[in-house]
């Protein structure tokens, strides 16, 4: 996948990539933001984990096997077509972030390492509402923020 300075760069957790993968929706917020990803509108990062945390959900909410394969074999697609997976940074010297989950402090800290100017999740409760240069928000809002931008090209 090529990646360019000149684009929005995004970070995806896991809930915005499964929610996009698994919807028969095409209109859903996270779909759009992996369609975008694909159209080269955008790039987005994950790291390590937040694809692991995909894959551990899938088998545990989906019960039928073919189904749970075929699943699987789209997020590997999809991943592959639109997200650049990085490796998952040590909380190392920043142990806490003020404002965000301990837990999904890998995430935050991912975003801001890779020069991302959102980290988009549906879970924006567990994050502060910027850090270090890189806003949270909700695919809806990234949505909306890039038709606005798209309309204002005429």
């Amino acid at each position: 996948m090529a990646l360019s300075r000149n684009r929005l760069r995004g970070y995806v957790d896991a809930n915005v990539i499964l929610s996009g993968v698994a919807t028969d929706n095409p209109h859903s917020a996270s779909r759009v933001v992996l369609v975008a990803s694909e159209l080269t509108l955008l790039d987005l990062v994950a790291n390590e984990r937040a694809i692991e945390e995909c894959t551990r959900n899938l088998a545990r909410f989906v019960k039928d096997e073919g189904q749970l394969r075929e699943l699987e074999d789209l997020l590997q697609e999809v991943v592959s077509r639109s997200i650049e997976v990085v490796e998952t940074p040590a909380a190392g010297e920043r142990s806490s972030v003020p404002g965000a989950d301990p837990k999904d402090l890998v995430h935050l800290l991912s975003a801001v390492e890779h020069g991302c100017d959102y980290l988009i999740t549906a879970n924006t409760k567990d994050f502060p509402g910027s850090y270090e240069g890189t806003t949270v928000l909700e695919p809806g809002t990234l949505v909306r923020r890039i038709r606005e931008q798209i309309k204002g090209l005429s």
